[in-house]
Protein backbone atom coordinates (compact mmCIF):
# COMPACT_ATOMS: atom_id res chain seq x y z
CA UNK A 1 0.00 0.00 0.00
CA UNK A 2 1.04 3.50 -0.84
CA UNK A 3 -0.09 7.06 -1.40
CA UNK A 4 1.47 9.40 -4.06
CA UNK A 5 3.55 12.19 -3.95
CA UNK A 6 0.72 14.23 -4.92
CA UNK A 7 -1.91 13.23 -1.99
CA UNK A 8 1.09 14.03 0.73
CA UNK A 9 1.54 17.29 -0.94
CA UNK A 10 -2.11 18.10 -0.85
CA UNK A 11 -1.87 16.92 3.26
CA UNK A 12 1.13 19.03 3.97
CA UNK A 13 -0.94 22.03 1.89
CA UNK A 14 -3.74 21.70 4.19
CA UNK A 15 -1.62 21.30 7.67
CA UNK A 16 0.30 24.26 6.22
CA UNK A 17 -2.81 26.44 5.62
CA UNK A 18 -4.19 25.45 8.94
CA UNK A 19 -1.30 26.39 10.99
CA UNK A 20 -0.35 29.91 8.56
CA UNK A 21 2.53 28.92 6.96
CA UNK A 22 3.96 28.94 3.47
CA UNK A 23 6.94 25.72 3.65
CA UNK A 24 8.07 23.34 5.97
CA UNK A 25 11.02 25.78 6.76
CA UNK A 26 8.32 28.23 8.55
CA UNK A 27 6.61 25.08 9.92
CA UNK A 28 9.41 23.91 11.90
CA UNK A 29 10.39 27.42 13.27
CA UNK A 30 6.59 27.82 14.23
CA UNK A 31 6.64 24.90 16.08
CA UNK A 32 10.26 25.38 17.80
CA UNK A 33 8.44 28.28 19.42
CA UNK A 34 6.37 25.92 21.84
CA UNK A 35 8.51 24.28 24.55
CA UNK A 36 8.80 20.46 24.71
CA UNK A 37 6.84 18.89 26.50
CA UNK A 38 7.31 17.01 29.77
CA UNK A 39 7.83 13.37 29.34
CA UNK A 40 4.81 11.46 30.18
CA UNK A 41 5.83 8.09 32.20
CA UNK A 42 3.06 6.37 31.40
CA UNK A 43 4.49 6.09 27.64
CA UNK A 44 8.06 6.37 28.33
CA UNK A 45 10.09 2.88 27.56
CA UNK A 46 11.21 0.82 30.74
CA UNK A 47 15.03 0.39 30.95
Amino acid sequence: MFISERTVKAHLGAIFDKLGVRDRLQLVLRLSAFPEPAPNPAVEPKP
